[in-house]
């Protein structure tokens, strides 16, 4: 029984080198739709059935501010980055599962006094480099479409939770304020392969090795019952 479920382990994972990578798709969006802006927080709209998308919120140091079918806030940094002035969200693969996660699109406006830089940053490395770079706003009030590439060398295949937060800075009134909307994250959600490869090798001499074992102790027992019988003769 032991032998047919190893069989069965390594047959599997072999499959598995021949799955055929799911497309991208948009895993977890905020429309924003019902909102009216100054929400404490603001709940996803859809996620991946099989991945966690916590609330968008803001960081300690902005607050609230109305605008209607958005997330607002106001009280951003004058000045350079302020750690604790922030749009965020977390996402998190059920177990058994794992995330890639390819870009990240939202849609952002600033009031005529609002910030004029953003950056992006994540929990994996404590908020400590920014993902592709500082990103200046033209000094108007409209409505821009943003994309953000995430660079696969770092969010493929994730199975552990992720914080983004979307920082804000160098606004022109403490009461300027910066809005997003439709925001959506593209990748895929995929359940965690089967052991593979070296690990099915590993398997097959640890298989080889249990049999040796067996077919050594079944002729040590055989022996033994011969020299018994031997003896009672």
């Amino acid at each position: 029984m032991f032998r047919y479920l190893v069989y069965s382990w390594i047959f599997s994972s072999s499959l598995s080198l021949c799955e055929i990578p799911l497309a991208a798709a948009v895993i977890a969006s905020y429309s924003f739709d019902e909102a009216l802006g100054n929400e404490t927080v603001y709940g996803v709209d859809a996620s991946d059935e099989a991945l966690w998308a916590s609330d968008m919120a803001r960081g300690p140091g902005v607050q609230p501010s109305l605008g209607s079918g958005t997330f607002s806030a106001r009280q951003w940094s004058r000045s350079g980055l302020d750690m604790e002035d922030y749009f965020s969200f977390t996402l998190e693969p059920l177990p058994g599962f794992e995330v890639t996660i390819d870009q990240i699109q939202w849609n952002e406006r600033r009031s005529s006094s609002g910030v004029r830089q953003w950056l992006w940053r994540c929990s994996l490395d404590d908020y400590t480099l920014n993902i592709g770079g500082v990103h200046t706003i033209p000094d108007n009030d409209l409505t821009r479409h943003q994309t953000l590439p995430l660079p696969s060398d770092t969010f493929t295949r994730l199975d552990e939770a992720i914080t983004f937060r979307l920082y804000g800075y160098m606004a022109e009134s403490s009461q300027g304020t910066w809005r997003i909307d439709d925001l959506r994250l593209e990748g895929t959600v995929s359940a965690v392969p089967e052991p593979s490869g070296i690990h099915a090798t590993i398997a097959l001499l640890v298989l080889f090795s249990i049999l040796k074992r067996n077919r050594a102790r079944q002729s040590d027992l055989e022996t033994t019952s011969t020299f018994q019988d031997e003896m009672s003769g």
